[in-house]
């Protein structure tokens, strides 16, 4: 459970709109179901929660309007340090202060996300080609694993996004080799075979950044597919304890971020390096609304399981949530 002294606390109707609110309170989401259905520009709620239905319907164009005007009524600060952070916002619906652990909140959600993954995936030298479509447009580039860090270099909708996290000692995992046995180190970038376990200095290693394979992914977990030409060979681990405990000290830095008529200005530092920049937030709502107003499909809500069946410009974007981790 997050542990969180907000005064305000978090509420879909933090930034109000012109209409009622489209979505169940937090408090209550995970005891609700329903659906949101995107329809030629319109969005459309219908729930049942536990205090009743709730229906209603408004124009993404709208709906967009009034949630970039709500924030450029945001000003104040966000500060970080080791992995709390402390809000002392005001926002359209009132002061926004206290504290909060912000790594533990953000590795929780990177965790349910990586659960959601599943599918095969080509690797070759050591890292991942990635072309996603999500629901603000698409993301590209690569994800490298072969030189001891896990090197993300992503171009997004929101602006183009790069990080080196080292891997730890830690992060090594064992498999067989038919009789053989072998460690994937990633903190390395090398699989090593051991051809005589009895006999130190007859261990085979190949760099990772070398091979080529599949990662196939499953609920959180992930396994590593190496053809080669004795045979194939594979180790499985669990990808998302890995990323929580990777971006849980990723973010355990410190920084600022000042908003100021919601224009967010970002200066922190931490295991993702040193971050300057600005993001303009009631311009990214609107970027988002027109990606929206031109999308097809639902977000389906029950019990805190989320599920996304929707056609993008991008492209589809399919696949489930789950928000019991997110929202306590």
């Amino acid at each position: 459970m997050l542990e969180s002294t907000l005064t305000t606390p978090l509420s879909t109707e933090l930034l109000p709109t012109a209409t009622a609110p489209l979505l169940p309170s937090l408090s209550t989401l995970r005891q609700s179901s329903g659906t949101l259905t995107f329809s030629n520009g319109q969005l459309i709620s219908d729930f049942k929660t536990p205090t009743g239905e709730t229906k209603g319907t408004i124009a993404i164009a709208q709906l967009t309007n009034d949630v970039s005007t709500a924030l450029q009524q945001v000003q104040g600060t966000l500060s970080f340090d080791q992995g709390i952070a402390t809000s002392n916002l005001t926002t359209p619906s009132g002061d926004f202060t206290g504290t909060t652990a912000f790594s533990e909140l953000v590795s929780n959600t990177v965790s349910e996300v990586v659960k959601s993954i599943s599918g095969s995936v080509p690797f070759s030298d050591g890292q991942l080609n990635i072309d996603v479509p999500t629901v603000i447009g698409e993301v590209q580039g690569t994800i490298e694993f072969g030189n001891g860090a896990f090197v993300t270099n992503l171009t997004t909708p929101i602006g183009d996004y790069f990080s080196s996290i080292d891997f730890r000692e830690q992060d090594q995992f064992p498999f067989s080799f038919g009789n053989i046995p072998g460690v994937v180190n990633f903190n390395d970038g090398l699989v090593t075979l051991d051809l005589v376990p009895q006999t130190q200095g007859e261990e085979i290693a190949v760099p990772i950044n070398a091979l080529s394979g599949n990662v196939v992914f499953n609920n959180g977990q992930a396994t590593l597919n190496i053809p080669t030409v004795l045979g194939s060979f594979g180790t499985n681990f669990d990808l998302s304890a890995l990323t929580t405990q990777t971006v849980t000290e990723a973010l355990s830095g410190s920084g600022t971020v000042t908003f100021t008529n919601g224009i967010a200005a970002i200066d922190t530092t931490g295991g993702l390096g040193t971050v300057k920049t600005t993001l303009n937030l009631p311009q990214l709502a609107q970027d988002i609304g027109s990606v929206l107003a031109n999308t097809q499909g639902t977000i389906g809500f029950d019990q805190g399981i989320v599920t996304s069946n929707l056609i993008t410009p991008s492209g589809n974007l399919a696949g489930t949530i789950n928000l019991s981790a997110l929202i306590g």
